[in-house]
């Protein structure tokens, strides 16, 4: 594959992200939970590295290079889902006097 297809497949997961983060993140966490969400975000990195893996040549370019931009979709996906939720998690299991300091070393 060349570089161009590699730009497009990172400029649509940065749409992606920008998207997700921008519009469903919020009412997402709420719907599921704090912890719900991050088990979800860590799921789709799972299935995102699954996907990274089965990629190996690019002999057959249709379906392998889908395989990739999935797995790139899956991968921004769960980054997003779970990153959001660490800092407030280990926000809320500090004291109130540790709280600030927990979130600005957990972000």
């Amino acid at each position: 594959w060349t570089s161009l297809h590699f730009g497009f497949v990172m400029m649509a997961t940065s749409v992606l992200g920008l998207t997700l983060r921008t519009l469903a993140y919020d009412w997402l966490q709420r719907k599921l939970g704090l912890m719900r969400c991050a088990s979800f975000g860590a799921l789709l990195s799972t299935a995102a590295y699954t996907g990274y893996s089965l990629v190996r040549r690019p002999a057959g370019f249709e379906w392998r290079f889908a395989l990739f931009a999935a797995s790139a979709a899956c991968g921004t996906t769960g980054m997003i889902l779970t990153s959001g939720s660490v800092a407030p998690f280990l926000s809320r299991l500090s004291s109130k006097e540790a709280m600030g300091r927990v979130m600005a070393v957990a972000s």
